[in-house]
């Protein structure tokens, strides 16, 4: 009984992260970085792309201080791959904290505190089938840590495919297809998303150059439900400082907020870094986001 007692304290506890967050593991459609926030996280044009790129090995690092007026979590993300011939290995990591709540015993004595944690690690591949088109899929382990006797795991896959024709490119995402999270007394589905994008690089002359992107999509993130139109841009100077900016709508703010954003970003020899500001009048105005990252 005083176990049972323990754990619907532990649960309730919770509760407000649920709420501020409308899902469990909706951090899994975040933007992938800084650049991809920035220019308002279309997404769709993805990790397919690996396999028709000429990097060779594209690892980045990015900090998220996501929602500081509503959930408040940080978020580390990890991505690299490596393209050999006709295919890319991928490897992701996304580590999603909040604020400590505390603990209490079921006589209503405060025993100490506990930090929410999810995560999501990716392992998959890219192959390009012919010349502009290249097919990608990530196997992704999903935990949730709510409290320490309110948690959960899930097994999902993101399918990405990318067509590419001289500077245009054309995708379509189909991300977090899987089980649910089981905890102990409920479930939650995966939040998936069904979405398709294109980008465009426009070059005036040898110093300048703009790619331009737009995105929509399907977000269904129990209870919730939305369509997401993405559009963004980023303007390239000198081969080494870029401009950038964005805006992301979602007909449902419970499902996913809409926001304005706007970026910089920095590349010299085989380092690029960026980072990327949201604005909006919601919980997630002032969101933070900075990458470091290497290429070559």
């Amino acid at each position: 009984m005083m176990r049972k007692r323990f754990l619907i304290l532990c649960v309730m506890s919770a509760i407000p992260f649920l709420s501020m967050n409308a899902q469990t593991a909706s951090f899994l459609n975040l933007p992938d970085d800084a650049r991809d926030m920035a220019t308002g996280g279309i997404k769709a044009v993805g990790d397919a792309a690996r396999a028709i790129d000429t990097t060779v090995v594209d690892a980045s690092v990015s900090y998220f201080s996501w929602s500081p007026k509503g959930v408040g979590s940080n978020i580390i993300d990890a991505d690299v791959s490596y393209r050999f011939n006709k295919v890319a290995i991928l490897a992701q990591a996304r580590f999603n904290t909040y604020g400590s709540y505390p603990m209490s015993d079921a006589s209503g004595v405060v025993t100490g505190s506990y930090k929410p944690l999810e995560q999501s690690i990716g392992l998959g591949a890219a192959y390009s089938i012919i010349d502009g088109l290249a097919v990608s899929v990530l196997a992704k382990y999903v935990g949730s840590g709510l409290a320490p006797e309110a948690k959960a795991s899930a097994f999902c896959a993101d399918v990405n495919v990318v067509y590419a024709v001289k500077s245009l490119k054309v995708g379509l995402l189909a991300a977090n297809l899987g089980t649910k999270l089981n905890y102990s007394s409920s479930s939650a589905p995966l939040p998936m998303l069904i979405k398709a994008g294109v980008q465009n690089d426009f070059a005036f002359g040898e110093k300048f150059g703009l790619q331009i992107g737009l995105g929509a999509g399907y977000l269904a993130q129990s209870p919730n439900k939305a369509v997401v139109v993405d559009a963004g841009a980023d303007f390239r100077m000198f081969d080494m400082f870029s401009l950038r900016a964005g805006y992301h709508y979602s007909t449902d703010v419970k499902a996913a907020p809409s926001y304005m954003s706007a970026g910089l970003g920095f590349d010299i020899s085989m380092i690029s870094l960026s980072a990327a500001y949201l604005i909006a009048s919601g919980p997630v105005s002032g969101t933070l986001c900075a990458t470091i990252g290497v290429r070559f």
